[in-house]
């Protein structure tokens, strides 16, 4: 069911160098490498690779589901992989001893309302097809 990067790392103590942003994007780009991504280049990374699915969509498996705070809407403050309704994978933290995991979707999402005082923005990113040649 999972990615070949993305199951090796669920539930193993994270790497130093990791964050949420990083996480999603080792699900998708298996290359990727084990760093701390800035939320610049996760949004430069985003763009390249995935386009914005409208809210009136439905989700699909391994969409890239990424908050940022309402002021400032294009610093991604974190980021999860939808599984489906019930649940997401993610990076929950930047703390060596909290692993990648599946965590309820609302669980997440009342996290970081909380976090942002009610001001989240949810957005959400699909892989791009590529075109045959």
């Amino acid at each position: 069911m999972l990615p070949e990067a993305a199951a090796r790392l669920t539930n193993q103590k994270a790497e130093f160098e990791a964050n949420c942003l990083n996480a999603t994007l080792i699900w998708h780009l298996p290359d990727f490498k084990i760093f701390v991504t800035r939320w610049q280049e996760f949004g430069d990374m985003l763009d390249e690779n995935f386009t914005k699915v409208s809210p009136d969509e439905a989700l699909h498996f391994g969409d890239i589901i990424a908050i940022s705070h309402t002021g400032l809407r294009h610093q991604f403050m974190h980021a999860m992989i939808y599984i489906n309704p019930d649940y997401v994978w993610h990076k929950n933290s930047m703390f060596l001893d909290d692993p990648w995991t599946f965590e309820p979707f609302d669980q997440a999402l009342k996290y970081w309302n909380k976090q942002l005082e009610n001001r989240i923005v949810v957005s959400v990113h699909r892989k791009k097809v590529p075109h045959p040649r």
